[in-house]
């Protein structure tokens, strides 16, 4: 079975874990205090596989099915492994410099944001029907997604309280950043890569428009 899959039912199970549990499910959300003052650790890993809602854990499911599979393919079960991880647990650690020390965050969109940074600079012009029912390249796609979550994090200001479980929108363009230090470390041609990115975003959707508008 691939580690990616794993993860996604690792996913499922913890989300539905917190539906049925509701406060009882507290201990393993991540908050900076949870880990600092009550000492518990393991929450920068369990807090990757909760989720608040249906629609936050189909969400993530389905960026992990569009950009998850393609990055495991590229790197194998122990890189990827890593990755996620890695780019998880750090977006939720360093999310302190934005957050509350008590504010509860849950989800696995840190660690997806690591695994889109890492295709688009490994796999930018592999296609794909996912996102939108017709092809996108993965670069274009990446892109998208990291503009649509500094979108959501702006629409989410002033809603935090510690009550609460929250999507930590603006952990993840630390996630992003974790993933481009994965790439400039393992991929020689990240630069070359980026850049490809970059341009066909801006060609894919100037094409859009052109086609909407005439």
């Amino acid at each position: 079975m691939r580690v990616n899959t794993i993860f996604i039912i690792l996913c499922f199970i913890g989300t539905f874990y917190v539906w049925r549990n509701g406060d009882g499910s507290m201990v393993l959300a991540y908050s900076f205090n949870s880990v600092v003052l009550n000492y518990h650790w393991w929450t920068p890993i369990t807090a990757l596989f909760l989720h608040g809602s249906s629609l936050h854990f189909f969400g993530n499911a389905l960026f992990m099915v569009l950009f998850g599979y393609p990055l495991e393919k590229i790197l194998g079960k122990w890189k990827y492994t890593v990755c996620f991880l890695t780019g998880g647990v750090f977006s939720f650690l360093f999310s302190r410099i934005i957050y509350p020390a008590d504010m509860l965050m849950v989800g696995a969109s840190g660690a997806i944001c690591t695994i889109i940074a890492m295709v688009m600079l490994y796999d930018p012009w592999k296609l794909s029907f996912v996102l939108m029912g017709f092809p996108m390249p993965l670069g274009v796609a990446g892109l998208s997604y990291l503009i649509l979550n500094y979108w959501l994090s702006i629409r989410s200001q002033g809603l935090h309280n510690r009550e609460s479980f929250h999507v930590a929108y603006y952990a993840h363009i630390l996630g992003f950043v974790a993933g481009i230090f994965f790439s400039i470390i393992w991929n020689p041609e990240w630069k070359k890569n980026l850049l490809v990115s970059l341009l066909l975003f801006i060609l894919y959707y100037v094409g859009l428009l052109l086609l909407i508008k005439y």
